[in-house]
């Protein structure tokens, strides 16, 4: 997904950079790594 699909990234120094990650259950609060989940957002320009 990108520009073909007409997004623009919010982005610093020409890279898309602007994204965060969340780590909702992880080796803290659980030894299964398939109950692991992360939460991605990546940030869009106006």
């Amino acid at each position: 997904m990108g520009t073909e699909q007409g997004i623009t990234w919010a982005a610093d120094d020409d890279r898309s950079t602007a994204w965060t990650e969340q780590y909702l259950v992880g080796p803290g609060d659980t030894s299964d790594v398939a109950a692991w989940r992360t939460l991605i957002a990546k940030l869009v320009a106006e």
